[in-house]
Parts: structure tokens; sequence; C-alpha cells
């Protein structure tokens, strides 16, 4: 049986206020993000309910019709057997959900659909073109409900378990801002190349961390890999696919959070924060010995580092750019960082640059001047980057 898949974004987003598919998520569109999910089929059409615009999209036969009318257009215009339905209101679904239902269908049944604890999911799910008839029948009836259909053929059904958030509805703003919040049972995490998961309604919570490129995952996990043989402190690692990672969950604040809210409480760079600098600063040199010689990290952001106030110590996380580069830039582009993020150039930043200037010379065994010089750069690159024009200030 040749399967493809469709995206559903024929809905009016009433609830919504804005259509749901062009709403982001980690830099991607909702349907963006569903098609990276499902570029396993090789036929992947997209469901509007007005005009096609695109050699993919196919336009509803039966108007005003929901779901079932956009289902019945595209298994008529699909070259498959059957066809994967997912709403473009499911920006958390994956590949893998996708790949267990492609091979749970067969020839003996019509549809497939997802169950789990909440119920059956009817719109997502397969259906073969052996539903045309029926849904026919119930379109010209005006019964368009999935759940009319499905009594009527033969349907299996797939419980899912714990990929069950890969179906949270994105139907309200307050739908949009329990992704932010956990209230969802997951809270999708800060990532400018990823989507990144913290599975709240798990026990204990783990990370979901979806990769664009094969090659990322496997730098992450190799580095990962290595950096726990060493007895370094990093998240436990298992591969669930070519694309997805899922982390051991480290608590704690990001580095990023503490030394904010730090500034917001006294604004001045004091000896606790002289203190924090220090863990941070050994953190970074037990990385480079356990990685090896050579081996850099080359994504220097605060974000990127888990601070543990009782165990007084911090834990890196992110090493999918991890490899050949110079402890030198790593330093002047950590000190960019600080620098520059909102508010920049404070009093306490400067000091804190300059503090850790010291310091990263002294522990990675590289002249100050030389970090202060990669800093400058890092800057001049960072606002090209953000078309600010020329950095004005110093490194601390």
């Amino acid at each position: 049986m040749k399967i493809g898949a469709v995206i559903l974004r024929g809905g009016k987003s009433s609830r919504m206020g804005s259509d749901k598919a062009e709403l982001k998520l980690g830099g991607k569109t909702f349907l963006e993000c569903i098609k990276s999910e499902l570029s396993d089929f090789e036929e992947l059409l997209v469901s509007v309910a007005g005009e096609a615009s695109g050699p993919c999209e196919v336009k509803d036969i039966y108007k005003e019709q929901g779901p079932m009318g956009g289902i019945y257009s595209a298994l008529m215009a699909s070259k498959s057997d059957a066809l994967l339905v997912i709403p473009c209101d499911l920006p958390l679904f994956g590949r893998s959900l996708a790949r267990r239902l492609a091979a749970s269908m067969d020839e003996d049944a019509d549809a497939l659909v997802c169950v789990s604890d909440d119920g059956i999911h009817p719109l997502c799910g397969i259906y073969s073109k052996t539903c045309l008839k029926p849904m026919k029948k119930c379109l010209e009836a005006g019964e368009n409900k999935m759940m009319l259909l499905i009594d009527q053929i033969r349907t299996k059904q797939l419980y899912i378990g714990t990929d069950a958030y890969m179906l949270k509805n994105i139907n309200t703003p307050l739908d949009a801002q329990a992704l932010h919040t956990g209230e969802a049972g997951c809270r999708v995490l800060s990532s400018k190349r990823n989507r990144v998961l913290l599975m709240t309604g798990r026990e204990p919570p783990v990370i979901i961390k979806r990769f664009d490129e094969e090659t990322c995952l496997k730098k992450e996990l190799s580095m990962l890999r290595r950096l726990k043989f060493t007895g370094l402190p990093v998240s436990a690692a298992k591969r669930l696919d070519e694309y997805t990672l899922e982390l051991e969950y480290i608590p704690g604040i990001t580095a990023l959070e503490y030394f904010e809210n730090r500034e917001l409480s006294q604004n001045t760079f004091g000896e606790t924060d002289m203190d924090t600098c220090r863990m941070l600063v050994k953190w970074l040199c037990d990385f480079y010995s356990a990685a090896g010689e050579g081996v850099c990290l080359n994504d220097m952001n605060l974000r990127n580092y888990i601070y543990q106030p009782d165990k007084s110590r911090f834990i890196g996380v992110d090493f999918e750019c991890c490899g050949e580069g110079s402890r030198a830039r790593d330093a002047g582009a950590l000190l960019a960082y600080i620098l520059t993020y909102n508010p920049e150039q404070t009093g306490y930043k400067l000091s804190m640059a300059g503090y850790l200037r010291g310091l990263l010379a002294a522990g990675l065994g590289v002249s100050e001047d030389r970090i202060a010089s990669e800093c400058l750069r890092e800057i001049e690159n960072i606002k090209l980057r953000r078309g600010a024009g020329s950095w004005k200030g110093g490194c601390g």
C-alpha cells in the first residue's frame, strides 16, 4: 500500500483569531513544522478551503464541510492508496508517530486512527481510498462528523501512550500560551535551531529535542557520550530516531536567568557573582579537558549552561556545534554574548566581562588580548546580524 500525507489547513481559525498554520514555534510556522516531520512521504498534500495556490494544494470539492470535506478532496486528488491526515494545529506532531502509523496500516482496514487516554483522535490517522464512497454519502447527506464515518468503515486503532503530547491541538491563544507554561504537559524551550520540549507530564521529566539535520544529532549524541564517559556531568541521552533525542532533564536555571536576576536585584557585580563566574570557568576548563585537544563548543551563550545553586555547579547543554575551533574564540564569543544581551553594555556586564576575561585567559592558557580581539570580532558579527551597525563599546 502506497501511503501519502495531507495537512488540513482549511479551517477558519475563528477561536484563534488568526491563521493557525502561520503561527510560529521555534522560528517555524506550524505548517512548516509539520511539513518537516512528514518529509518521509513521497506525496505530501495540503488541503485548503479556498483556491489552491500551489501544486501540492487541494481545494475542497464540498464547501463548508469541515475536515471530512478536506480529506475527501485530498483522497480524490491523491496518487497514493491512502493518506496520513494531520491538522495544521498540531505543531508538536513528530516523525516517529508518522512512521508508527504508516507501519501499522494494512489492507484489511479502511482507516487507522490514534487513540490516547483522552480518547479517539479521528483527525490524526490514515484513510484509504476505500473511504471515498462512504465519505461521499456522508457529505451529501450533510453528516460530516468524522466519528459517524468511523462507525461505518473498518477502522483500526493505534494506542500512542507517551506520544500523546504530539496530538495537542492549538486552537486558542490560551492553548498557544500553554505551550510555554507547561500546562499542556510539555513546555517549549527557547532554541533558535531546533524544537526543544520539556515533558512536564512525564515522571521524571525529560527533554525531547528534534533536529533539522541528522548530522547535528549525531554530533550532539557523540559528544554527550564522550563527556559522560569522562565523568563530566551531562544529560543522559537516548536516540528516538535519526532526528530526535530524548535527554535527561537537568533541574536548575540557565546561566542567563541567574545573571539577569543578579543584575536586576543589585545592579553591581560583586563577590557572589565572582564566585559564580569561577564555577562557570571551571566547567569550561573541565569540558575542554574531557572533549580533547582542538575541540571547542563553537556556540557560546548563557542559555547553554544550567546553574544548580544547591550543588554549586554549572552543567552544559547543547553540543551540536562542537568541533574543531579556537578556545580563544569560544572565550571571546562568550564575552560578546554577555555584553550584548539586553540591556547592552551595562556597568554590571562590563565588570562581569572584564573579570571573566582574566579567568578565561588563566584557565585556558591564552592571552587576554587575544580574547579581547575575538570578543570585538564576534560583537561586530552580532551587530551585523542584527542590522545595528558597528559596536562603539569595549570588551570589559
